[in-house]
């Protein structure tokens, strides 16, 4: 049987990158680094090739739902198990690194900042907010001892595909069924995850 998937055109590839590499912004511009105050000089070094095969591994992911799980009435892959997808190729493929170098900017004094993990739980938790506003105008809050398990799982625990859905799915649904917030916004305070 050959094989059903369509890539992407460049462009398409090009529109995707653009997005993820808006949502790292977002990110990045978001966190509160003790360095900043310092004016240490930060160097961003995004692996290109990396972030667009992170795009074609979940388009790919996209395709296979349509192919071999039938769905005919909606979009086999919603906004949830699409950033659970980018979740688990980020945490695999880890294209971001922060390279922080001193103020007379000596070699031997550079600290280097794996920040992929931080990331992930912000496209995690981000894309919870925004469906939870889309489907019920409803604010996404978590307490912070949930932040850390999720942040803890996130950096350390072999999760699957399957296991980011369904995570995903189950603390949107969660949060879906009540109309209580569990606590302050999930988004506050992921920068001190940060530290290396």
């Amino acid at each position: 049987m050959p094989d059903p998937y369509i890539c992407l055109t460049p462009e398409e590839i090009h529109s995707k990158y653009q997005l993820l590499m808006d949502s790292f912004c977002n990110f990045y511009n978001g966190i509160s680094w003790d360095d900043k105050k310092n004016e240490l000089k930060q160097h961003i070094d995004v692996n290109e090739l990396a972030v667009k095969d992170i795009i074609v591994q979940v388009d790919k992911r996209k395709a296979y739902y349509k192919v071999f799980h039938d769905y005919t009435k909606k979009e086999p892959v919603d906004e949830l198990k699409e950033a659970a997808l980018t979740a688990y190729w980020l945490l695999k493929y880890k294209p971001f690194t922060v390279a922080v170098l001193s103020q007379d900017e000596q070699m031997d004094d550079i600290r280097i900042i794996d920040i992929n993990n931080s990331f992930t739980m912000f496209v995690i938790l981000s894309t919870i907010k925004k469906v939870l506003w889309t489907q019920k105008s409803m604010e996404f809050s978590l307490n912070e001892t949930t932040i850390k398990i999720m942040y803890h799982a996130v950096k350390n625990w072999d999760l699957s595909k399957e296991s980011l859905t369904l995570l995903l799915e189950i603390v949107a649904d969660l949060h879906l069924e009540t109309d209580e917030p569990e606590g302050h916004p999930g988004l506050v305070g992921l920068d001190h995850f940060i530290r290396p």
